[in-house]
């Protein structure tokens, strides 16, 4: 008999978690009587990263007849069947990273907080980033997160969102001034 069938390769999509994404299911469209036959298909793929090539591949296929349970492929003229591929997709994770808040007497000096807390990385990615804000004198300054490094995992793995932080420095109530005039002394003349 000859038959006109398509076993395509499922195409399936998800949010970066750092493992594999594998699906060995098909679907087979045509006209073979799926009522009595059913197709067996080998599927070999895998996507782990944001980019990576992800094809999911049909290595091959068995038909099966649902009654016996045989192999029964090669009493098909199997001219027409065609396989088709899938796509294996990774999404960005979300990554947030806050930078750090404070408040500070007014000293004089100036100050910082390089603090970033990160929300959101999977497994043992790691990042180290950097701060901008600095203040000095009484008033609120924004801390912004800077430049962002991964030490371990990849940045394409992740969408980041950059919140920043408040520096603020307040007056400081305790600090005495004391404001002595210069003395001189003159003959009179």
């Amino acid at each position: 008999d000859n038959i006109k069938i398509t076993v395509t390769a499922a195409s399936t999509e998800k949010t970066y978690d750092g493992t594999a994404l594998t699906d060995e299911h098909v679907t087979v469209t045509g006209d073979l009587d799926t009522s009595l036959y059913e197709v067996k298909a080998e599927v070999e793929g895998s996507a782990t990263h944001v980019g990576d090539n992800g094809t999911n591949k049909v290595k091959g296929y068995k038909i099966i007849d649902r009654v016996t349970q045989e192999d029964v492929t090669n009493s098909f003229d199997l001219s027409n069947v065609k396989l088709v591929n899938g796509k294996l997709s990774i999404n960005p994770a979300e990554l947030t990273l806050t930078a750090g808040s404070e408040i500070f007497v007014y000293d004089g000096e100036e100050h910082s907080n390089k603090d970033v807390t990160p929300v959101g990385l999977v497994g043992s990615d790691a990042v180290k980033a950097e701060t901008k804000g600095t203040i000095k004198n009484v008033g609120k300054a924004k801390n912004e997160v800077g430049e962002v490094t991964f030490i371990s995992g990849k940045a394409s793995d992740y969408k980041i969102n950059k919140v920043f932080g408040w520096l603020e420095v307040t007056k400081n109530d305790n600090i005495k001034i004391t404001v002595t005039a210069a003395s001189t002394e003159k003959t009179y003349d």
